[in-house]
């Protein structure tokens, strides 16, 4: 099971990966809702669910995830931006807080990631 999956609602990412040859599917995958693609990135493996839409169905995909070894799970979203340049087709973000590790969010001494593994080491 790899550390650090994705959930992708419209599957658009696992269809990509998919057709260019860079995912394959994890059998023994034990939640018969949804496939379990894997790919590699940078030397970690990671995990994507394509179509886990809606929150029933993404709580209980997450659920099994982090049953089955799972450590990280990020859910991919498309949302409208305020202010942000018409031109850019993705917005990335590229820090995050973790709650309940150094204190609530919004407390000094809360802990960011600047890497998404660097909370796994």
């Amino acid at each position: 099971m790899p550390r650090v999956c994705v959930l992708d609602p419209d599957a658009d990412l696992v269809h990509h990966l998919r057709d260019i040859g860079r995912c394959r599917r994890l059998d023994g995958w034990a939640c018969y809702h949804a496939e379990l693609d894997v790919l590699d990135l940078d030397g970690h493996e990671v995990g994507v669910v394509g179509r886990a839409v809606r929150a029933p169905l993404a709580v209980l995909v997450a659920e099994q995830l982090v049953a089955s070894g799972c450590e990280l799970v990020i859910s991919v979203t498309s949302a409208g931006r305020v202010g942000a340049d018409p031109r850019a087709g993705f917005m990335l973000l590229e820090r995050a807080v973790r709650e309940g590790m150094a204190g609530p969010v919004g407390e000094s001494g809360g802990t960011y990631f600047n890497n998404l593994f660097d909370f796994l080491k």
